[in-house]
């Protein structure tokens, strides 16, 4: 059974919290499940990282996982797995409310680059030159794409 790899979108902070009703219940079913601290959501250090670092950090959950995986994303999360799933340890992905961008898309260029409504934008938050790139296109982002297996099962 592929191991089941979470990836939450960009508003959260603390990937093994969010994720963390799923985990009993799918054990208990004999998946296992891993989920990946995003280093754009300030969950890997005092720096912010960026979509590339994020992709990265994916891949990384894929090369820890023993035999194939299965990657799920939320929201930005989709951005992500998009670009980590073109691997061959990867048996497909599942998009969940999720960014599911095409070759060479960003999330920008699906949903736009300004934060969200919701989100404090003021004096007190960070300027906009410090938010995190997964809002600016990338000619690196989603660059390919592969068939992808239904969950096995």
């Amino acid at each position: 059974m592929p191991t089941l790899i979470f990836v939450h979108g960009a508003c959260v902070r603390d990937a093994d919290w969010w994720w963390s009703g799923m985990v009993d219940p799918l054990i208990h079913r004999g998946i296992t499940t891993a989920a990946v601290a995003l280093p754009s959501c300030g969950e890997t250090g005092a720096e912010l990282g960026d979509l590339h670092d994020d992709v990265a950090a994916c891949r990384a959950a894929i090369a820890k996982a023993d035999g194939p995986v299965v990657l799920l994303g939320h929201s930005y999360g989709g951005v992500i797995i998009t670009e980590a799933g073109a691997d061959d340890r990867v048996a497909g992905l599942l998009y969940v409310t999720s960014v599911m961008p095409d070759a060479g898309q960003s999330q920008a260029d699906l949903i736009g680059s300004e934060p969200a409504p919701w989100l404090d934008t003021g004096e007190t938050a960070r300027s906009a030159s410090t938010w995190p790139s997964f809002a600016s296109s990338s000619s690196r982002t989603a660059t390919s794409r592969r068939p992808r297996r239904p969950w096995p099962g």
